[in-house]
């Protein structure tokens, strides 16, 4: 009987989900769609289309260049509107920083230095780092983020450090690490400028180096 009535829930859910159309995989436009296309006006976050909402970007460098404290003053520049690295602030928005590279203390030191608190409450989240480590292949943690994302609404999500998910240097591990990572946004209007911060891979003594026209 409780098999029977398993059935009969499995078909009633394959028969719901056969009535709903699907959002496609990947969308196409003629010119005069794209020229006729009004964007938000708060879409455009930083600079000419360099943060954007729904856009991914990448603060990249070698580590100990100071990433993470220039993703810190994006936020702080979001929060109070001012230029980021000399470009624009078209509009305030709230910043969510998942990160595992500082503890409170360190972060207490960084916007205790920059004089800021609870005026830019409303405006900033960051997390310490993750006692487990970022897993975005837990369930639990996964549901854990998707919670404060929508409680708080960020219009910018920066990840600090990419390397802390993805740790090998393998396509398979990337791609998987970055689906888990989108797949924590929300779609449509309200998905933020997701923000990855990267650490490049320290210069060996016997990398080859190229020059001139090479």
């Amino acid at each position: 009987m409780r098999n029977d009535l398993a059935k009969e829930w499995k078909d009633e859910l394959e028969g719901e989900q056969a009535q709903t159309p699907r959002e496609p995989r990947i969308r196409f436009y003629r010119p005069s769609e794209l020229v006729a296309f009004e964007p938000d006006e708060k879409s455009v976050l930083v600079g000419d289309c360099h943060i954007m909402r729904g856009e991914v970007g990448v603060i990249g460098g070698e580590p100990g260049v100071g990433k993470s404290t220039v993703a810190t003053e994006l936020a702080v520049c979001g929060a109070n509107g001012r230029d980021w690295m000399g470009l624009q602030v078209k509009v305030r928005f709230k910043t969510l920083i998942i990160q595992n590279e500082n503890g409170r203390y360190r972060l207490r030191l960084e916007y205790k230095a920059r004089g800021l608190g609870a005026e830019i409450d409303d405006q900033i989240l960051v997390s310490e780092p993750p006692p487990y480590g970022m897993t975005l292949t837990n369930p639990e943690f996964l549901e854990d983020v998707r919670a404060k994302i929508d409680s708080f609404q960020p219009d910018v999500v920066i990840f600090d450090p990419w390397n802390s998910a993805a740790k090998d240097d393998k396509a398979s591990d990337y791609s998987s690490a970055f689906e888990s990572l989108r797949g924590m946004l929300p779609k449509g209007g309200n998905r933020p400028a997701l923000i990855i911060v990267a650490h490049t891979r320290k210069p060996q003594p016997t990398d080859k180096r190229t020059g001139g026209s090479g």
